[in-house]
C-alpha cells in the first residue's frame, strides 16, 4: 500500500500489482480542513498523519480514525518512527511518543524551524 497527504484528505492507493497497475483504493478524508505534511506508517495497520497540528491516527483496514493525538502549536511538518516510539516535529518542537499507550512520551524544544525528523536503527539517535 502506498499513501499520499494532500489538501485535506490522504490517498490510499494499492501497488501489489506492479507500477503499471497501481490503483486507488480510497480516500480517507479529514474532519477538520487542513494540509497534511507528514505520513507514517507502523507494523500494527496504523496510519499516522500530520493534520494541521495535530495528529490523527488510522486504521488503514477501514479508513476510521482511532485517535487524535495533540501537542502541537502550529503545523506537523514531519514524523518518523523507530520500534515503538514515534517522533513528531512542528515549528520549533520535537515531540517523541509511545506507540502502544498513543501517549507523549518527551518533548524537545529547539531554537530552529522543524522541517524533518528521522531515528537511527538503533533508536538512540533522533535527528531534526
Amino acid at each position: 500500500m502506498l499513501f499520499s497527504g494532500s489538501d485535506d484528505s490522504i490517498t490510499q492507493w494499492d501497488c501489489a500489482n506492479g507500477p503499471s497497475h497501481i490503483k486507488v483504493v480510497r480516500t480517507l478524508d479529514n474532519p477538520v480542513s487542513a494540509d497534511v505534511f507528514a505520513l507514517a506508517l507502523d507494523s500494527q495497520g496504523r496510519l499516522f498523519s500530520g493534520y494541521g497540528s495535530s495528529i490523527q491516527v488510522w486504521f488503514v483496514e477501514d479508513g476510521a480514525v482511532v485517535t487524535v493525538l495533540d501537542f502541537h502549536q502550529a503545523s506537523v511538518s514531519s514524523l518518523a518512527m523507530h520500534g515503538r516510539v514515534l517522533v513528531s516535529g512542528s515549528d520549533q518542537t520535537v515531540a517523541m511518543w509511545c506507540l502502544d499507550s498513543l501517549s507523549l512520551i518527551t518533548s524537545l524544544n529547539v531554537e530552529t524551524r522543524v522541517q524533518g525528523v528521522a531515528m537511527s536503527v538503533h533508536g538512540v539517535h533522533c535527528s531534526w
